[in-house]
């Protein structure tokens, strides 16, 4: 019985350490691009129209199923130890400038929510 319930305590102290490598993990990606016939409509009486990211990437990766162009415009990717990846497209011109500030804004914003989380999970160990 101790051991299962040692086991268990591990398993709990495994997911959370999964937990908050992922959502100290900071991933922002900017894109731009025309992108047709993929907007996705609700359903019944819920007639939302929605923009699903996955779906467009899905689709745009289905040859033949959409007609669509997406460039990547900026990429940032900040792992829990504060190691850093950085993709700038090379001749933004004056709407990249425009898109790559919008990313920037991004990051900062992600920046803050992940330091609030860590906050959150001090003031729940401590």
């Amino acid at each position: 019985m101790a051991k299962s319930l040692e086991a268990k305590f591990q398993e709990i102290a495994d997911q959370l350490k999964d937990a908050v490598v992922d959502f100290t993990t900071l991933e922002v990606t900017t894109l731009t691009g025309d992108v047709k016939h993929i907007i996705n409509t609700g359903t019944g009486s819920n007639k939302k129209t929605s923009f699903d990211m996955k779906n467009v990437v899905s689709k745009l990766n289905q040859t033949g199923s959409t007609k669509g162009k997406i460039e990547l415009v900026a990429h940032t990717h900040i792992d829990f130890d504060h190691d850093t990846v950085n993709f700038i497209k090379s001749d933004l011109g004056k709407q990249g400038k425009q898109l790559f500030e919008l990313h920037q804004t991004a990051v900062g914003t992600a920046h803050q929510a992940r330091n609030g989380f860590l906050s959150f999970l001090q003031d729940i160990i401590v």
